[in-house]
């Protein structure tokens, strides 16, 4: 059976392009892939940074309890920073797991 995904028909407008910048399609194609990857790789990054910056935060605020004279106070404070906690540890762990849409 013939795989479809590797065969290409440029349409005049491609063809136009092609021919003004001076490339090649290969070329092209090429640089598009290496773009792609690479904009895949660096929102990953900063997702995982996103989340540890989440359990910071939550260390940080888990850190303010013990200025709190208030036990209302000193709930709202420990509860938030534990969330805070909990939500980034949980989204980094989901999201190690699940890689491109299919599971490691």
């Amino acid at each position: 059976m013939v795989d479809n995904r590797y065969f290409f028909r440029i349409n005049p407008f491609e063809e136009e392009y092609l021919e003004i910048n001076n490339l090649g399609f290969s070329e092209f194609v090429h640089r598009s892939f290496y773009k792609a990857m690479k904009n895949s790789y660096k929102k990953r990054i900063e997702s995982i940074g996103l989340r540890i910056i989440l359990v910071l935060l939550g260390m940080l605020i888990l850190s303010f309890t013990y200025i709190s004279l208030n036990w209302v106070n000193y709930l709202i404070i420990f509860g938030t920073g534990v969330f805070c906690i909990l939500l980034g540890l949980v989204s980094l762990g989901l999201g190690m797991e699940v890689h491109y849409g299919k599971p490691k």
